[in-house]
């Protein structure tokens, strides 16, 4: 028994280490913001081989003039509204904020915009002045950034449910089933 559970664990590492490199965990994620301050955490991210953060572009509400069209090596793809268009037709894990914090109120109306996406929301707290406790941060990698918004439901939280839901449905049907014999020998 001993040996089958090591075998079966040397092999399940085995086949997660090549999804893991293949980038098949990798989160996709979203910057919104331009300029210099997005420039260095896309930097600092793509230092980091193993954070598992794949950018998958820039979004910007400012013009092309006062936006570049590539940051960092990355496109911008387009504004807030087409980043709300864009995660309902591809997969997208984090949107990952760089604005600076004291730009509230475009914030806030960025925001309005994406809380109807089920999506972890982040405002990176790189190249902000503020300093907190370092528990009131979460890391991408050791980029520090703020918890604005988390999806309802993530990780354990799914395959929890739905073993609960088969769960509940299996102890249903069971229940049920003298009830739902009965029915069918009286039809």
């Amino acid at each position: 028994g001993l040996g089958l559970l090591l075998t079966g664990r040397f092999v399940l590492s085995r086949i997660i280490g090549a999804q893991m490199r293949e980038g098949r965990f990798d989160r996709r994620t979203a910057i919104v913001g331009g300029g210099p301050i997005a420039e260095d955490l896309i930097r600092a991210l793509d230092a980091e081989t193993e954070s598992g953060i794949r950018i998958v572009g820039v979004f910007d509400d400012r013009g092309d003039r006062r936006s570049d069209a590539v940051v960092a090596g990355y496109p911008k793809l387009g504004t807030v509204d087409d980043l709300v268009a864009y995660a309902r037709t591809t997969r997208l894990d984090l949107i990952v904020f760089t604005i600076p914090i004291a730009a509230e109120d475009r914030i806030l109306q960025m925001l309005a915009k994406l809380w109807v996406l089920p999506i972890d929301i982040r405002l990176s707290a790189q190249a902000s002045k503020l300093r907190l406790r370092p528990r009131a941060y979460s890391y991408l990698g050791s980029v520090p950034v703020l918890d604005v918004f988390d999806r309802p439901m993530a990780d354990w939280d799914i395959i929890a449910k739905s073993l609960f839901d088969r769960l509940v449905g299996l102890a249903m049907l069971l229940a049920l089933s003298p009830v739902m014999l009965a029915v069918a020998a009286a039809v």
